[in-house]
């Protein structure tokens, strides 16, 4: 055991490790910086300069069921939503009561190794997995140009997206301090 003297002079270096060690673990599954003085090379690469490109781009990452290539382009608020309906997706899948009933409208991959990783993602709750299993089951229509609807104040756009079954769902996006991106993304 060392004396207090020396462990309190090595206090700050065990602090640090500590910290990067931590934040390091966290980082795998954090969101990117959002800009700012923090933000990564990459986030600043995104182009956001207009809905159509921020919803083409986003649209290629939904469809690929690419939650880190999707990130980007979602509010913080949007990140939140899309998680929770994940979410919720998954627990109608795993409730006993519903499960079933639901399960046989989910469409889960003929390749062993696939589909061992689809039942993984809808035992852990991983939203990156959870994505992709849901995106496989109802995959996306081709990208195409949408009519909008924007807000009085010119900040908001609203998509009318089409989906399974010739129903539609609202996609919303608004003007941020670092360009546009959405901020309701209904699966």
């Amino acid at each position: 055991m060392l004396p207090w003297g020396a462990m309190r002079s090595r206090a700050p270096i065990v602090a640090g490790l500590v910290v990067s060690s931590l934040l390091a673990a966290c980082g795998r599954d954090a969101p990117p910086a959002r800009g700012g003085a923090g933000a990564s090379a990459g986030a600043a690469s995104v182009d956001r300069s207009s809905p159509d490109v921020v919803w083409k781009a986003a649209h290629a990452a939904l469809a690929d069921g690419d939650l880190a290539r999707l990130r980007p382009y979602l509010t913080p608020a949007g990140e939140l939503r899309l998680s929770r309906d994940l979410e919720a997706w998954r627990a109608l899948l795993v409730d006993p009561a519903t499960g079933p009933r639901v399960a046989t409208r989910v469409k889960l991959p003929d390749d062993p190794t696939a589909r061992a990783a689809a039942q993984a993602a809808l035992a852990t709750g991983d939203a990156a997995a959870l994505l992709r299993v849901y995106v496989a089951s109802e995959p996306r229509a081709p990208w195409a140009p949408l009519p909008t609807r924007t807000g009085a104040d010119g900040d908001r756009v609203d998509l009318e997206v089409p989906a399974h079954g010739g129903e539609t769902r609202p996609v919303r996006l608004v003007r941020t301090d670092d360009g546009w991106r959405i901020d309701r993304l209904a699966l």
